[in-house]
């Protein structure tokens, strides 16, 4: 849910930039061939943006202020499964993301049915109206018998009342909703139409769309001005203007925008600057820069194992989720994969959950040689005798069984994925350094902190060279709800 509502608020800022800059850069320009593709294109540049990351030689991790080497446990897989009693309690109230996504399915649904009635409203016209005489062998002329206005919809043009209009034009007229047949309109209508009933608690989404009408309008009146005088086309327009629209999904003669049409006549013409469409390039890279951050810029997610022998896969039973784990329940398992030997990459004071305390850290090889000076004081990745907790993994593997739980307000939260944490363990076999690599939030990290402090006093200290040394080792813990 979280990554949902993360993905959607990234999306909706990146949207809000495209339209920002159509409408000081674009708007007022005279190529409306240019700003339609961009009306139709930002939407799709918005929700992708979020989804990309970083190439290589770009990505925020060069900028890495320490590099840290420490020998990975093996991965701690938490999976809660919810009974039959905690399902039934669940019913009994509604969540709020279960409101949120109720709320949003009826949206959704109202706002496609609406859709769905206008083009059966459209089918309908189609049967009932008269065919008339057309110049245009792709366009089909239908006179209607109702108040609704002139419009086009796909290749047909609805004639409607037009009593009030001569002779020119209404010809006028007829040039205009030939416009929006051979320019496809309706398709960019329709595309807009299901995008707004996918995203309609997107304001964006809806203001683009006003926009690329006002554009399709530009467009149909500039087909009118390559045939007639402007000064009549003008005439027209005014005339127009205390007349409403009938069907949304049409393409109509009759807007309520005539004002910024008559505007945009002025300029018809003139040739379009061509800097400012270049001037979104940088915009994209900022957008690129800033929706990369929150969703594919996870620093634990750049974990990278190189592993080592491979060991069959363990499962142990644990408790439920709720209560402190035993070994008796098959309300959850914790599953173990083979340990690895990972490089931790971060930037100090990026963000609450990294506490950048190991910056002693020094790598060391496993082949020293055994005349070589020893400094007790630095922290190893590896040493030929490494560090093991009291009895063995076995018994490691029984005591995370019998303490560790899945936090109650992570399972309300459906909170999954790896919460990642590192510790040093020193010449004494006491636990220091204990710090969170990655959160997922809701209690996770904070559960496996308690149980790594519940392991104090627990190791036996790494030794090189029969040297007592600190070795610092990771913990992953991975919670999975089922």
């Amino acid at each position: 849910m979280v990554q949902i509502v993360n993905y959607l608020i990234k999306s909706g800022l990146c949207m809000l930039a495209l339209y920002l800059f159509y409408y000081v850069m674009l708007r007022s320009q005279p190529g409306i061939r240019l700003n339609r593709l961009y009306l139709l294109i930002a939407p799709a540049i918005a929700m992708v943006l979020p989804l990309l990351q970083w190439p290589p030689l770009l990505s925020h991790d060069i900028f890495i202020a320490e590099s840290l080497q420490a020998f990975q446990l093996r991965e701690v897989e938490i999976t809660a499964y919810q009974n039959e009693t905690a399902t039934a309690a669940m019913k009994s109230y509604i969540t709020f993301p279960s409101a949120v996504l109720f709320t949003y399915c009826i949206g959704t649904i109202v706002l496609l049915g609406k859709l769905v009635s206008q083009l059966m409203r459209i089918r309908k016209l189609v049967i009932q109206s008269t065919a008339l005489p057309s110049e245009a062998p792709d366009t089909v002329l239908l006179q209607t018998d109702s108040s609704h206005p002139t419009f086009t919809f796909l290749h047909y043009i609805f004639v409607g009342e037009q009593s009030y209009l001569t002779a020119q034009e209404k010809k006028q007229v007829l040039v205009h909703e030939m416009a929006h047949a051979k320019l496809h309109h309706t398709w960019d209508i329709l595309y807009y139409e299901i995008l707004s009933a996918l995203l309609w608690f997107n304001p964006m989404v809806w203001l683009l769309k006003n926009e690329l009408r006002d554009v399709h309008e530009y467009q149909a009146d500039a087909e009118v001005l390559a045939q007639h005088q402007p000064q009549q086309y003008s005439a027209l327009l005014a005339k127009e203007v205390l007349y409403k629209t009938g069907i949304p999904v049409g393409s109509y003669f009759k807007e309520p925008q005539v004002f910024k049409r008559m505007q945009m006549l002025q300029r018809y013409g003139k040739r379009t600057n061509l800097l400012r469409p270049l001037a979104m390039l940088p915009l994209l890279l900022l957008s690129l820069l800033f929706s990369s951050q929150g969703v594919s810029a996870d620093i634990a997610a750049g974990l990278s194992a190189l592993p080592q022998e491979a060991a069959p896969e363990q499962e142990v039973n644990i408790a439920t989720t709720t209560e402190p784990a035993k070994f008796v329940s098959e309300d959850s398992k914790v599953k173990f994969v083979p340990p690895a030997i990972v490089e931790e990459k971060r930037k100090p004071g990026t963000g609450n959950n990294i506490t950048p305390s190991a910056k002693n850290v020094e790598a060391s090889s496993p082949q020293e040689k055994a005349d070589e000076t020893l400094d007790t004081s630095k922290v190893y990745e590896y040493v030929e005798q490494m560090p093991f907790f009291h009895g063995g993994e076995k018994a490691m593997l029984q005591f995370l069984g019998e303490n560790i739980k899945y936090p109650k307000a992570a399972i309300e939260a459906k909170t999954e994925g790896i919460v990642v944490l590192s510790f040093v363990v020193q010449k004494d076999g006491m636990l220091t350094d204990i710090n969170i690599i990655r959160d997922l939030g809701n209690g996770t990290a904070e559960e496996a902190v308690r149980v790594t402090k519940l392991m104090q006093g627990k190791w036996q200290a790494g030794r090189q060279n029969g040297i007592a040394l600190p070795v610092r080792y990771t913990l992953p813990v991975r919670f999975t709800i089922k």
